[in-house]
């Protein structure tokens, strides 16, 4: 933490690389200080362009309110950014996401013994689960794992393209 003036503190928070994407300038922020007998709340004034390849983190500078002089230069601050609400998106197990190139694919079911490929554009994947920002309407039944064995992404084209053939198409 680099102090300037007595008014705010300035922490160097280090944000994981996968959590960094939607942090922006002013985003709120809270800090605890060991030994500092209450919580702090400030913002993120900057997301520093570098990323530390060995900690998967992007530094982001934070200015937390110190109007009552408690923060001091060389104290060690444990930064958290609050969350944000975002809008709610389909999630699918990651496993049920087909990559082919520039887009991506899910397989649902229709009827008794009919799949068809649905082309879906996806948000992030975490814990097992992706975002599927567009192509499913939700109650649809998707493949999840063991859909395909293929050998290459020509395989993988010719196979959507018979299994879409075969199923409904959307």
């Amino acid at each position: 933490m680099r102090i300037n003036g007595t008014q705010a503190g300035r922490p160097r928070a280090a944000i994981p690389q996968a959590e960094a994407a939607g942090i922006t300038t002013g985003w709120p922020a809270i800090a605890d200080v060991e030994g500092v007998p209450r919580r702090f709340e400030g913002r993120v004034e900057a997301l520093l362009p570098q990323a530390d390849p060995s900690s998967r983190t992007q530094a982001a500078r934070v200015v937390l309110d110190n109007g009552d002089g408690l923060l001091a230069a060389g104290q060690l601050a444990r930064v958290g950014l609050e969350a944000r609400a975002r809008a709610a998106h389909w999630l699918v197990p990651t496993d049920a996401v087909i990559g082919s190139g520039e887009r991506a694919h899910v397989i649902v079911r229709h009827g008794d013994s009919h799949f068809a490929p649905v082309v879906v554009h996806t948000g992030e994947s975490r814990g097992g689960r992706t975002e599927i920002l567009h192509g499913l309407e939700g109650g649809e039944q998707v493949v999840a794992s063991g859909q395909f064995l293929l050998d290459s992404e020509a395989s993988l084209s010719g196979a959507l393209e018979r299994l879409g053939n075969h199923g409904s198409h959307r």
